[in-house]
């Protein structure tokens, strides 16, 4: 791997969470990560802990965003 595909990497998947953030902001959820790299959504005091992208993205479309 070279130093561009660990960019391109990690650009794809700041994209990824950038999108996926904005579709739960739409339907009014936040959505963080914490310092252990977990991410966090929430919405009227409820949470939801996620382990990864690829579990933020199912709950996303589980909720419609």
């Amino acid at each position: 791997m070279t130093a561009t595909d660990t960019t391109d990497t990690a650009d794809t998947a700041d994209k990824r969470f950038a999108t996926v953030r904005a579709r739960l902001a739409l339907r009014g959820w936040m959505l963080a990560v914490t310092a252990g790299g977990d991410y966090l959504a929430t919405r009227w005091g409820m949470v939801r802990w996620l382990d990864d992208l690829d579990d933020v993205e199912r709950f996303a479309a589980r909720i419609g965003a």
